[in-house]
């Protein structure tokens, strides 16, 4: 399951932003001082390994030999990354500031570490606020969840991964007497 691909929506069909809380996250280092506004972070299997990297902001200014420091919040692990460990693809973008300017901005990130380099899995945590409405005296509405996954050809799928299907959610601060249950889908 590519967590960091989900959409989340409830009943209504209103989208649910998601706070993303990563353990690895990446620092794009530049000569440029006018660099600015570039975030992503590395995503792990089960394995352990990183596969894939978000790119959440891509920034602006960043010249073409700008650096990757790869931080892992457990273990102390910081490190900037040698081009043969990292690539980067840029794309054009405009700004204005307040002139029209031209500069690059980070589209995508490949990071190739050695196999004896192993993190947490999974690397990142969401979080969201559901706010239920009362309803009555003592009581309040439920809210049912929809998620979906956009695949890498765009297509809006269900997850589903066999060797790890499950999905785990935590209530934290809130009602101790709001439970989760599950829904068999193809069951009837």
């Amino acid at each position: 399951m590519n967590q960091q691909n989900w959409k989340i929506f409830n009943k209504s069909g209103s989208f649910l932003n998601s706070y993303a809380d990563t353990y690895l996250p990446l620092t794009f280092i530049a000569d440029n001082l006018d660099a600015t506004g570039a975030a992503a972070f590395a995503v792990t299997n089960p394995s352990n390994y990183i596969i894939d990297v978000e790119v959440t902001n891509g920034g602006w200014e960043y010249p073409s030999d700008t650096e990757v420091r790869l931080d892992y919040t457990f273990g102390g692990y910081s490190q900037i990354l040698t081009p043969a460990e990292v690539s980067i693809c840029f794309k054009d973008v405009s700004i204005f500031n307040p002139a029209l300017v031209n500069s690059q901005s980070i589209e995508s990130v490949v990071i190739n570490l050695t196999p004896d380099v192993s993190f947490l899995y999974p690397a990142i945590t969401y979080s969201s606020a559901v706010f239920l409405q009362p309803i009555s005296q003592g009581l309040v509405e439920t809210e049912h969840l929809t998620i979906i996954e956009e695949s890498s050809t765009g297509v809006l799928i269900r997850p589903y991964d066999p060797i790890n299907p499950y999905l785990i959610f935590r209530f934290t601060d809130g009602d101790s007497e709001i439970k989760l249950f599950e829904i068999d889908e193809e069951k009837k």
